[in-house]
């Protein structure tokens, strides 16, 4: 089982979230933060194998959500959704990220991406 955490502002998108996690649940078990604070939160308290956030989020964004992760959760990976994709937003992988998805992501995309980056996290963590 996967523990994974799911950051968006937009309360549309994790409900959303919160389906696609109903019907994996054999393999996921999701925790849902509405912004970077209560994000930083339950990282500080709690060790998750994915961290999803989206970038442009009031107050914490998720750069900085992520180079907390990092710092804390050296083991966690970490990925970035959003919907403003172009090359500037390329740089944060290289430091922030382990993977940048573009919104919108289908379900089974992000289920797909999930269960790739489990199988593959050992060559992710050394990114």
């Amino acid at each position: 089982m996967a523990n994974v955490l799911f950051v968006d502002d937009e309360e549309f998108i994790l409900l959303g979230l919160k389906r696609l996690v109903k019907s994996a649940s054999d393999v996921i078990d999701a925790e849902f933060a509405t912004s970077g604070k209560e994000a930083l939160d339950k990282i500080a308290t709690k060790n998750f194998d994915i961290i999803i956030t989206d970038l442009y989020m009031p107050e914490i964004d998720g750069v900085k959500l992520l180079e907390f992760a990092k710092e804390t959760q050296p083991n966690a990976i970490r990925i970035m959704m959003t919907g403003h994709f172009n090359s500037e937003i390329e740089k944060f992988k290289n430091g922030f990220a382990h993977i940048v998805l573009s919104k919108p992501v289908s379900y089974k995309m992000l289920l797909n991406t999930i269960s790739d980056c489990l199988s593959k996290k050992e060559e992710l963590l050394q990114q």
